[in-house]
């Protein structure tokens, strides 16, 4: 409930009567912050999970050759059209849009939820992207198509044939699944969601783009940031539901101070 407790007459030229407020894109610079430095405040259970995931990324590339040799045998030279809609629904341009649509239209419809999820998408994709950027600038592992095999990396990774580990679309595709899925309690279309991050994952190594390695990483961080930015939105209506707080709103010749709690 908000109540406008302070009213005050102030000067203005303007005839604007309406009453303005600032979006929740203002979040965004404080999400980041906290992803970044969460693994300060990790509890021994998220270490153990990190590990695991760790464990089974290091594990997979003793699979990579074996995998792509006989995926590329069941390819045989075909571009199937479901693995091209994983090349294009992982590029990222694609989650972009929604998430600029979903923030849009919700705020043009009041629907704080849609404009909500519209946030959410970009915050992981920010989140997730930043993180699979950093990685491969730093392994420098060679894509598959050059055939120097599973082991050749040269760091940095400043040129794209050497930029393999882990794979852009598998982040993209899993954290705009996971964003979509959490925020929906529609057990179809969560399995849409995920089957469609499963088909991005998959196109990769069917184009020869990636290593089974780089898209299980690629998936774990782009579900990794769904389900920070998520998280954290829920923790934010759950603290502000039992807290006061100040909303300074501007309209015709006044200020009104409105306390919400």
């Amino acid at each position: 409930m908000c109540s406008p407790v302070v009213a005050q007459q102030i000067p203005s030229a303007e005839s604007n009567s309406q009453v303005s407020r600032m979006p929740g894109i203002g979040h965004i610079q404080e999400t980041l912050t906290d992803y970044y430095t969460q693994p300060l405040d990790w509890n021994r259970g998220q270490w153990f999970r990190t590990g695991v995931l760790s464990a089974l990324t290091l594990t997979s590339m003793s699979l990579d050759s074996e995998v792509r040799m006989d995926v590329q045998e069941w390819r045989d030279g075909r571009n199937h059209v479901i693995m091209q809609f994983g090349r294009w629904a992982g590029l990222g341009v694609p989650t972009v849009g929604l998430a600029a649509g979903l923030y849009t239209i919700g705020d043009l419809r009041e629907n704080t939820e849609m404009q909500a999820t519209g946030r959410l998408l970009w915050e992981a994709f920010i989140t997730g992207g930043l993180t699979t950027t950093l990685i491969k600038t730093l392994t420098g592992r060679h894509r598959p198509y050059l055939g120097d095999g599973a082991l050749a990396y040269s760091p940095p990774g400043l040129r794209l044939p050497y930029r393999a580990f882990p794979s852009g679309h598998s982040t993209i595709g899993w954290l705009t699944a996971g964003v979509l899925a959490k925020r929906t309690e529609s057990v179809l279309l969560k399995s849409v969601y995920y089957t469609s991050a499963g088909i991005i994952s998959v196109s990769r190594i069917y184009h020869d783009k990636h290593w089974l390695s780089d898209t299980l990483l690629g998936g774990f961080i782009g579900y990794g940031a769904a389900k920070f930015v998520v998280e954290r939105e829920e923790q934010r209506k759950t603290s502000s539901g039992g807290n006061i707080s100040v909303i300074p709103m501007v309209g015709w010749h006044r200020v009104v101070i409105s306390v919400c709690f």
